[in-house]
């Protein structure tokens, strides 16, 4: 998606999908239903966290790529 916004012909919102861009869409798609198999326990917070837990997220991008980290930030009381 950002090759196409950066796109040095600038491609209007009705205009084809080049060539080289097509083949990388169809090999985007081809490989979403790998993500089926991505799980997550449900609940991750450990039993002697102290409060609510924060979420932390950054992220970044440039021309070329981008990318994103997030966490859950705690405080565990370890004299339970």
């Amino acid at each position: 998606m950002r090759k196409l916004w950066t796109n040095e012909t600038k491609l209007d919102w009705d205009d084809p999908t080049p060539e080289e861009y097509g083949r990388e869409w169809v090999i985007f798609f081809n490989d979403l239903p790998e993500m089926e198999k991505i799980t997550v326990k449900r609940c991750m917070k450990p039993s002697n966290a102290v409060g609510d837990p924060v979420l932390v997220i950054f992220s970044d991008g440039s021309n070329n790529a981008y990318g994103a980290c997030a966490y859950v930030m705690g405080i565990i009381d370890w004299r339970i």
